[in-house]
C-alpha cells in the first residue's frame, strides 16, 4: 500500500476479508459463551420429556415467559419453589397455582399442591396479567424429599428441573 502508482486493491480487499473474518470469530466466540437453558441429556432421568429447562432460565410457552427464581426444601416433606409468570403476549393471561404441578420419580409421582392456612403474602394467588406485566410468587406442595430428579411442570407441557442437591 505504500509503493505509489501501483494499484491499491488487492491490498485493500486483503485487510477488509481479514477485518470481516476478525469480527464473525468475535461473534461466534460470544456466542459460544450464552448457556443453553435445556439440560443436557445425561443430565436427566429417562422418563423426562426431551425438553426439560435449568432452573434459573427464562422459559416462553405461548403468550407467558415462566421463570424458578428459588426452591425452598423444608422438613423432607414440602417442596416450595418461587416462581415469575410475566406475560409477553398482546392479550390478557389468566394464572393460578393450579397451572402448575412437581413430579418426580418415572413422572408417576406427583406432589400434591396444598393451599395453606395462612394467607401468606408470598404465596401465589390466582388472577390475570395485563401485557409487559408480570406476577411473582411461591406454589407450596407436599411431597417426599429425596435426593431424585424434581421437575416443575407447567400445564403438563413445560417441565423445569428444581432438583435437590
Amino acid at each position: 500500500m505504500i509503493k505509489k502508482e501501483r494499484t491499491k486493491w488487492k491490498a485493500i480487499t486483503g485487510i477488509s476479508i481479514s477485518f470481516t473474518a476478525l469480527i464473525i470469530a468475535t461473534v461466534a466466540i460470544i456466542i459460544s459463551f450464552i448457556p443453553d437453558p435445556t439440560l443436557s441429556q445425561g443430565d436427566k432421568p429417562d422418563w423426562a420429556p426431551e425438553k426439560v429447562y435449568d432452573y434459573g432460565y427464562p422459559v416462553k410457552h405461548d403468550e407467558v415467559e415462566i421463570s424458578v427464581n428459588k426452591v425452598f426444601f423444608s422438613y423432607g416433606k414440602m417442596v416450595r419453589p418461587g416462581i415469575t409468570i410475566k406475560n409477553i403476549g398482546e392479550d390478557t393471561v389468566q394464572y393460578s397455582p393450579n397451572d402448575f404441578t412437581l413430579v418426580q420419580d418415572q413422572g408417576n409421582e406427583k406432589g400434591k399442591r396444598i393451599n395453606p392456612v395462612t394467607n401468606s403474602e408470598y404465596l401465589l394467588k390466582s388472577g390475570e396479567l395485563e401485557p409487559g406485566e408480570e406476577i411473582s410468587g411461591e406454589i407450596e406442595f407436599v411431597f417426599p424429599v429425596n435426593n431424585s430428579f424434581f421437575a416443575l411442570v407447567y400445564k403438563d407441557e413445560v417441565y423445569i428441573d428444581i432438583t435437590y442437591n
